[in-house]
C-alpha cells in the first residue's frame, strides 16, 4: 500500500504541481496586465442575464440615468451617482410595441425600440427612437423626486422616415434635432435635416434641408452616421457620413438653426488611395467654448485604416490641419471613436480597435493637451475582466460615455459572457495634464510618410523640388506601353494636395536614360536632360514650373549638338548671365572627354560643343560622370569620374576648377582613397568644397566624406559619415544657406540623417518605416528655409487576396513587386542649420555612436567599425499622412501599446516547464 502512494505521487505530484504554478502564473499576468490604468472593478446593475441594449443619459446635475431592455421582464431602470444605485425597477415606456408593453403575458409584443435620450436644464427627459416603420417618434417625461418619472406626453411623430439622428439639449435648453431622411418622396428629398425646439419639446421648427444627397436613399440606421454639437457662443453644428461615396461633412449656424452653410467635405477619398483602403467613415464631434473638434476614421495608406483629428480655434470659421491620432496597425477600422472633454481642459479620445497581431479586441484612450495627442493608452482591466460570480472573462459592448464634475470618466456597456447578458459600469480618474505628461512623446522632427502614389512598375531616379510658390514637385522614370520605355511621370503639391501622377516626357526615340532635372529659379522653369537609349544622343526639354504637370506643355525634346554618338551623363546648370549650360562626356573612343554645350536665349538655340576636359590627352581610359556646381563667386567647380572599363560601377574622382567661366581649367585633382559610385560634390557659401561619395567592397557600402578649403588644392583624409553591411545604400546630400551638409540615406527599413557642423558628422533624428516584406530602394532630398523634403519609393510583394484563381498565384508563384512613392519633411533644429563658421567642434568617439535623443546630437566616428552596424537614433512609428483640401499636418501617429506582456508570460510558462522538468529528472535519478 505504501508503494502504491509513492508510485501515485510520482505519476501525478509533477504534472499537479506544474497546473498549480500555471494557475497562479496566469492569475498574476491577468493582475499585472488589468490593474494599472486606474478602471475599478466594473459593477453588474442589472444581475438578470437577460439585459441588453442600456442607454445612458445624464442630467445637468451630474446624475446618471440608465435604461435597458430585459428579454423577459421589459425596460429596466435605475439612477445614480456613479458610486451608489438605486435597485432597478421595471418600466413602462412609449419606445415598445405596442407603447407602454409590460412584455410578459402581452402575445402581440413587437419588440423594444432603443431610444436617443437628453435631460434638459428644467429635468425633463426627452426620448426620441425610430420604429418599425422608420419614423422618428418623441416622447418625454419630468424626472420628479427621488428619481421618479412623471406620465409621458404622447408619442409625437417628428419625420414620417428616418435612418439615422442625433438629439442634444443645448445651453439655452433649447432642443436640437439632426437627421437622416432616406425619402424618395418627390416633394421631400432625401438628406441631411434639422428640427429646433425652443419650448422645452411642445413645438418644432419647421424640418430645415441641410444637404441633399441621392445616395443616402438606401441606407439604414446601422449604416447611418450623423452626430451634433452646440458651442458656447450659440453656434450649432452638425456632421455626418455619406458612406456610399466615402466622404465626411460638416455644416454650421450661427442664428440658432435658421440658415446653414454650404456643407464642408472634411475627408474624401483621394486620387493616389489604394483600392483598399477604407474610406472616411464615422465621424464625431465636440465643443468647449468656441473651439471644435472633430475625428474620424479613414484609409489614406494602403491596408491601413487610421483616426485622424481636426480643430477650429474660431467657431468653423477657420479650421487647422488634419492630425493622424492613432495608427490601428490594420485594415480594419474601429468599431467605437468618440471624443469627450475632462474637467481639466484635456481633449479625450476613446477608440475600440482590433490588435490585429492577437486578434483580440482592446480599448484605447489618448489626451489632447493643444498641441499634440498623447500615444495610446491600453484599456485593459476592461478586456481581461473577469465576472466574479462565474470568473468567467465578460466581452464588454454598447460603450457609452460620460465624465463627472470630479474628472471621472464613467462607461455604461453590455456584458456579454458566453450566453449570459448583464448591464455593467465602470469608472476610472482621467487624471490632468501632469499624470498624462509621460504619455506625451517629444515632437518628432520627421513628419508622418505622406503617401503619394502605387505603380505597377518599376519607379526608379525620384526627384524633389519646391517651387517660389512653396509648392512640391516630384518627379520619377517609369516605364510605359508595350516597349517598357521609361517615361518621365510628374506630380505636384499644392493648397488643393497632390496632383494625380502623369507621363509628362517622353524620349523621342527610345527611352530616358541618365536624366537630370534642374529648377531654374531665374525664368521659374524645369530644366531636364537626358540620354535616348536608343541613338545615345543627349536631349533637352523645358516647362514652366505652373505648367509641369501637362504633358503638352513641355518644350519639344531637342537633341543637343555633339561631337561623337556615344554620350552620357548630361546635365544642365543656370550661370549668374541666365545662360542654360549642359555639360556632358563622351565616355571612350577618341573623343573622350568632358563637353558643354551653351544656350543664351533660354534654350532655343545651342552652340557648338566645347571641350572642358580631354579624357584622351590625359591618358584616361574611360572618361565617367561629370557634376559641374557654380559658387556664388562664379567659380566653375567641376568632379569627373575616371574608371577602368565602361563596365565599372567604381572610379576615381578628380576635381577641376575655371575661374574663367571654362575657358581654362586647372590641372585634375584626386580627392579619393577610395574607388567610388555614387558622388556628390557641394560648393558651400562659405568657400568651401566638398566630395562626399560611396565604396562598396565586400558586401559593405562606406560613405566617405573629403573638403578643401584652397579652392581644391588639397583634400583633408577622407572620413567615413556611414558604413553598413548591405548591398546598396541610397542617399542623398544637401547643402543649406550657412554651409552646412546634410545627408539622408536607407539602411533597411530606417531612413538616417546625419549633417556636418564644420568640424564633424553629427547624428540627427532617424526614423523608422514599415518593414514589411517591404525595401525601399531609392530617395531624393531638397532642402529648404527651415528643413528639407524627402522623396521615397518602397519597393514591396503585393498581396494575393484569399482564394484568388490566379495561375501563378495557385503554382506557389511570388506576385509581382509593387511601388509605392511617399514623402517626408524634417524639421531642423537651430543646432543642426547654424552657420558654419559659428559651429562649434565636437569631440569624435571611438565607439560606435549610440542611441541619443534628437536634441543632443553626436558626432559620427572617424573610423568604421567592422564588428557591428549603426542603429536608429529615434524610433518612429511610420505614418501616413492625410492629404485633401484641408491642409493636412504631417505630425506623427502615436503609437499604440504594444503586446510585450503576452510575450513575457509565454516565456515564463516555458520556464516554468523547464524547471519541472529539471526536478522530475533529479527526482528520478534519486529514485
Amino acid at each position: 500500500m505504501k508503494e502504491m502512494l509513492h508510485s501515485r505521487s510520482t505519476r501525478y505530484g509533477l504534472p499537479g504541481l506544474l497546473v498549480v504554478l500555471m494557475f497562479l502564473l496566469a492569475w498574476q499576468v491577468s493582475a499585472q496586465s488589468g490593474g494599472d490604468d486606474g478602471w475599478e472593478a466594473p459593477l453588474n446593475l442589472s444581475l438578470s442575464g437577460t439585459a441588453v441594449n442600456s442607454t445612458l443619459v445624464a442630467a445637468p446635475s451630474g446624475k446618471f440615468y440608465l435604461f435597458w431592455q430585459d428579454r423577459l421582464a421589459g425596460y429596466q431602470y435605475t439612477s445614480g451617482d456613479g458610486q451608489n444605485w438605486r435597485p432597478p425597477v421595471k418600466l413602462l415606456v412609449p419606445f415598445t410595441n405596442p407603447p407602454f408593453s409590460p412584455v410578459v403575458g402581452v402575445e402581440d409584443f413587437g419588440g423594444f425600440y432603443k431610444p436617443k435620450m437628453t435631460v434638459d436644464q428644467d429635468n425633463v427627459l426627452h426620448s426620441f427612437w425610430s420604429d418599425d416603420e422608420l419614423k422618428l417618434r418623441y416622447s418625454r417625461a419630468a424626472l420628479l423626486e427621488d428619481d421618479v418619472l412623471s406620465d409621458w406626453t404622447p408619442v409625437e411623430s417628428l419625420s414620417e422616415v428616418v435612418s439615422g439622428f442625433a438629439v442634444l439639449a443645448g445651453p439655452d435648453n433649447a432642443l436640437h434635432l439632426a437627421y437622416i431622411r432616406p425619402s424618395t418622396d418627390a416633394e421631400i428629398p432625401p438628406g441631411v435635416y434639422y428640427r429646433r425646439s425652443a419650448d422645452g419639446g411642445v413645438t418644432w421648427t419647421e424640418p430645415q434641408l441641410i444637404y441633399e444627397s441621392d445616395y443616402l436613399r438606401p441606407l439604414d440606421a446601422e449604416k447611418t452616421n450623423i452626430q451634433t454639437a452646440v458651442a458656447d457662443n450659440g453656434k450649432i453644428f452638425i456632421v455626418w457620413d455619406d458612406p456610399l461615396i466615402e466622404k465626411v461633412f460638416i455644416s454650421r449656424s450661427a442664428d440658432q438653426g435658421a440658415n446653414w452653410t454650404d456643407p464642408l467635405i472634411v475627408d474624401q477619398r483621394l486620387p493616389n488611395d489604394a483600392l483598399e483602403s477604407p474610406g472616411p467613415q464615422n465621424i464625431d464631434i465636440v465643443t468647449q467654448g468656441a473651439d471644435v473638434y472633430l475625428a474620424w476614421q479613414g484609409g489614406h495608406e494602403p491596408r491601413l485604416c487610421s483616426v485622424y483629428s481636426q480643430a477650429s480655434p474660431d467657431g468653423g470659421q477657420s479650421w487647422g490641419d488634419a492630425q493622424k491620432v492613432l495608427d490601428t496597425g490594420s485594415p480594419e477600422c474601429p468599431s467605437l471613436t468618440r471624443l469627450f472633454w475632462g474637467e481639466n481642459d484635456l481633449l479625450f479620445l476613446l477608440t475600440k480597435v482590433v490588435i490585429p497581431q492577437v486578434e483580440r479586441t482592446q480599448l484605447f484612450l489618448q489626451a489632447w493637451d493643444g498641441e499634440q495627442w498623447s500615444e495610446g493608452e491600453r484599456q485593459d482591466s476592461l478586456f481581461d475582466f473577469r465576472d466574479p460570480a462565474s470568473y468567467r472573462t465578460v466581452s464588454f459592448s454598447c460603450l457609452q460615455d460620460y465624465v463627472t464634475q470630479e474628472n471621472v470618466l464613467f462607461l455604461a456597456a453590455c456584458g456579454v459572457n458566453r450566453a449570459v447578458e448583464d448591464i455593467w459600469v465602470m469608472q476610472r480618474p482621467l487624471g490632468d495634464a501632469a499624470a498624462w505628461s509621460e504619455r506625451f512623446a517629444p515632437p518628432s522632427a520627421w513628419s508622418a510618410p505622406d503617401f503619394l502614389t502605387t505603380r505597377e512598375a518599376a519607379v526608379q531616379a525620384p526627384a524633389v523640388f519646391i517651387d517660389a510658390e512653396g509648392n512640391i514637385h516630384a518627379f520619377w522614370n517609369e516605364p510605359v506601353g508595350e516597349s517598357g520605355n521609361p517615361a518621365l511621370f510628374h506630380m505636384v503639391k499644392d493648397e488643393n494636395g497632390w496632383s494625380r501622377p502623369l507621363a509628362v516626357l517622353k524620349s523621342p526615340d527610345g527611352s530616358l536614360r541618365q536624366q537630370s532635372i534642374t529648377l531654374d529659379r531665374q525664368r521659374n522653369r524645369f530644366l531636364v536632360t537626358w540620354i535616348d537609349s536608343q541613338n545615345s544622343r543627349p536631349y533637352f526639354s523645358q516647362v514652366d514650373v505652373a505648367a509641369a504637370a501637362s504633358a503638352t506643355d513641355w518644350s519639344n525634346p531637342v537633341t543637343l549638338p555633339i561631337v561623337d554618338p556615344l554620350n552620357e551623363w548630361p546635365q544642365a546648370m543656370v550661370d549668374d548671365a541666365g545662360n542654360i549650360l549642359v555639360v556632358y562626356t563622351v565616355p571612350v573612343n577618341e573623343n573622350r572627354g568632358v563637353y558643354l554645350t551653351r544656350s543664351e536665349d533660354g534654350g532655343n538655340t545651342w552652340q557648338d560643343p566645347v571641350q572642358w576636359f580631354d579624357g584622351a590627352a590625359a591618358d584616361w581610359p574611360v572618361t565617367g560622370q561629370p557634376a559641374l556646381t557654380i559658387s556664388d563667386d562664379g567659380v566653375f567647380n567641376l568632379l569627373v569620374k575616371r574608371s577602368l572599363s565602361p563596365m565599372d560601377s567604381q572610379a576615381d574622382l578628380f576635381y577641376l576648377r575655371s575661374e574663367d567661366a571654362g575657358q581654362t581649367w586647372t590641372e585634375p585633382v584626386q580627392v579619393n582613397d577610395q574607388l567610388s559610385g555614387w558622388a556628390q560634390l557641394e560648393a558651400t557659401n562659405s568657400g568651401t568644397l566638398h566630395v562626399v561619395y560611396q565604396e562598396q567592397a565586400n558586401n559593405r557600402v562606406t560613405t566617405w566624406h573629403t573638403n578643401s578649403t584652397d579652392n581644391g588644392v588639397s583634400w583633408t583624409p577622407p572620413v567615413p559619415v556611414t558604413d553598413f553591411e548591405a548591398d546598396s545604400v541610397p542617399v542623398s546630400l544637401m547643402s543649406d544657406a550657412g554651409g552646412n551638409l546634410h545627408i539622408v540615406f536607407f539602411t533597411d527599413a530606417a531612413l538616417q540623417y546625419r549633417w556636418w557642423n564644420g568640424a564633424n558628422w553629427l547624428i540627427g533624428e532617424n526614423k523608422e518605416l514599415d518593414a514589411k516584406m517591404a525595401a525601399y530602394i531609392a530617395l531624393d532630398a531638397q532642402i529648404g528655409g527651415a528643413g528639407f523634403d524627402v522623396i521615397y519609393v518602397k519597393e514591396f510583394q503585393a498581396d494575393v487576396p484569399l482564394g484568388s484563381d490566379d495561375e501563378d498565384a495557385a503554382a506557389g508563384a511570388l506576385p509581382p513587386l509593387s511601388y509605392e512613392l511617399y514623402r517626408l519633411t524634417y524639421s531642423l533644429a537651430e543646432s543642426e542649420r547654424q552657420p558654419e563658421a559659428e559651429a562649434v567642434a565636437q569631440v569624435t568617439p571611438e565607439a560606435e555612436p549610440t542611441a541619443v535623443a534628437p536634441s543632443t546630437p553626436t558626432a559620427v566616428p572617424a573610423e568604421p567599425t567592422e564588428d557591428t552596424e549603426e542603429t536608429a537614433v529615434v524610433e518612429v512609428t511610420a505614418v501616413p499622412a492625410l492629404q485633401n483640401t484641408a491642409n493636412f499636418s504631417e505630425q506623427p501617429a502615436p503609437n499604440n501599446n504594444g503586446i510585450s506582456p503576452w510575450i513575457i508570460s509565454i516565456g515564463a510558462v516555458l520556464l516554468l516547464i523547464l524547471i519541472v522538468f529539471v526536478i522530475g529528472l533529479i527526482r528520478m535519478r534519486r529514485k
